[in-house]
This record gives C-alpha cells, sequence and structure tokens, in this order.
C-alpha cells in the first residue's frame, strides 16, 4: 500500500511540473531506457559469439584424434610443434613447455603422453616428469600419476 502511495505522489509531483520540464524528464527516460536495452543486446551478442568460439574450440579440443592431428608430435625426442602454422613450444610460467593453438594452450608434456597413449588425461590425474626437468618431454621421462600423489612428490621437504 505504501508503494502505491509514493507511485501516487510521484505522479502528482510529475503533473505539477512545468511541460517543458516534464518533456526533457520524459525524453531522459526514454534516452535511458534505450541506452539499457543496447547494453543489454551487445552483452547478449558478445555473451552469444563467445559459446560458439567455445563450441567450435570444444568440437576440435574434444575429440582425441582431431586434436592430435593439429600438432606434429615426437615422442621419442619430446618435441612439438603446430602443424598448420609450424609453432614452437613456448616455456610457461611453472616452467612448463606450452603450446597455444585456437585459443587454448597445452602443456607439451600432455600432448607427447595422449599421443604415445592414444588416451586423454583422466580426471585426477597428472603427467609427472621423473628426472623432475619440466623441459624434457621425451615419452621415457613421463608417466601418469595420480594428482595426490604427484603433489606429494613435489612438496618441499
Amino acid at each position: 500500500m505504501k508503494d502505491l502511495w509514493k507511485i501516487k505522489e510521484a505522479l502528482i509531483q510529475f503533473l505539477e511540473m512545468a511541460p517543458e520540464t516534464r518533456e526533457a524528464l520524459l525524453l531522459d527516460t526514454v534516452y535511458q531506457v534505450k541506452v539499457t536495452k543496447r547494453k543489454r543486446t551487445n552483452r547478449r551478442r558478445k555473451t552469444a559469439n563467445a559459446n560458439q568460439k567455445k563450441q567450435a574450440a570444444d568440437r576440435i579440443h574434444g575429440n582425441l584424434a582431431d586434436l592430435l592431428a593439429l600438432f606434429d608430435i615426437e615422442a621419442q625426442t619430446g618435441f612439438v610443434y603446430v602443424t598448420e602454422t609450424g609453432r614452437e613450444p613456448i616455456k610457461d610460467k611453472g616452467g612448463y613447455l606450452a603450446i597455444t593453438i585456437r585459443g587454448k594452450t597445452y602443456g607439451v608434456h600432455r600432448l607427447v603422453w595422449m599421443q604415445e597413449n592414444q588416451l586423454f588425461i583422466p580426471k585426477g590425474w597428472e603427467i609427472h616428469h621423473r628426472n623432475k626437468k619440466r623441459q624434457d618431454n621425451r615419452i621415457e621421462n613421463l608417466e601418469l600419476v595420480e594428482t595426490k600423489r604427484h603433489r606429494s612428490s613435489h612438496a618441499p621437504k
């Protein structure tokens, strides 16, 4: 009931204003509504575009054979580069070699292991460098270990 009284009071105040003031207020309100709608529409478009890009990436990155076809992987040497561009890996913040394609970054050690075993790395598991050298991505230096065990093997003693 209080809200109705507030609306009624606001309407009375509006009607008591000079016609020029009312018109300016209405124009300003209409402008604000249009701007708000435009912002919402742009936000929806951006979200839709991002979703389309993600779906396209997921189609590629969701299929192991298609994913591995994007790279030239030599498991014995641990060398990887992007097939279509010839791009080579760079060091990431953690000191691992990583390579980015189509907006997604992959650790070279993970790609080498997936190529050799023809499997995605299962959830809760990680690829461990046996000799602790993050740049040595030869298949004989890589092993699949549980995340818990992997973290404990790197914990300070």
